[in-house]
């Protein structure tokens, strides 16, 4: 992301609208996952708020990691120790050592999506989970995923393809916003045009 933009992101990401009900999402997806003793690894945690929201009634080891200094340097301000600098297609973790992985908007960010993801299998137990989400639809396109720095969007048979080829089997697969494509796709036309 571009510096201005990530000092904005990594400041408002605890209460704005996109962030908070993605979270929300993903806790409801990780609660009937969760026991006590679990390893939890949150790729691409930027100032760790879906890791304080993690952390509650549960005996849980819970990591994070980040490319971004400044974003680690958030997450240890708010007293989350667990949390580093490393590069999510190069997990400085043994194999087999988590119980559940999220990577939430991360995916696209990484040239190598495909090594990426294998890593992430790699250090997944065999009976594990993954929490993955990505942005969707090629069409949707926009000037946000230029300064996101992200390399592509996801269809979804594409996404599901990259997963099974890197060894990990599907439950679930969906859009968690699916209702504002057709505003989005509109917006974005409308401003396309007008450029």
């Amino acid at each position: 992301m571009f510096n201005s933009y990530k000092n904005i992101y990594y400041q408002i990401e605890d209460y704005h609208w996109w962030n908070v009900f993605r979270r929300d999402i993903i806790l409801k997806l990780l609660n009937p996952l969760i026991s006590d003793g679990m390893k939890i690894l949150d790729i691409g945690c930027s100032n760790g708020s879906l890791i304080n929201k993690i952390n509650f009634n549960k005996s849980l080891d819970i990591h994070g990691i980040d490319i971004s200094s400044k974003a680690i340097g958030y997450s240890k301000n708010k007293g989350i120790q667990n949390t580093q600098v490393m590069n999510a297609d190069k997990l400085k973790y043994k194999d087999k050592e988590f119980d559940i992985i999220i990577a939430s908007d991360v995916l696209e960010h990484i040239e190598n999506d495909n090594k990426a993801l294998l890593e992430w299998k790699r250090v997944l137990k065999d009976n594990g989970f993954a929490i993955i989400f990505v942005p969707a639809i090629m069409a949707l396109w926009s000037h946000n995923d230029i300064y996101s720095e992200h390399f592509r969007r996801y269809e979804k048979s594409q996404f599901r393809n990259r997963l099974i080829d890197s060894g990990f089997n599907i439950e679930r697969s969906s859009y968690w916003n699916f209702t504002l494509f057709i505003p989005i796709f509109i917006i974005k036309e409308i401003t396309q045009k007008d450029n």
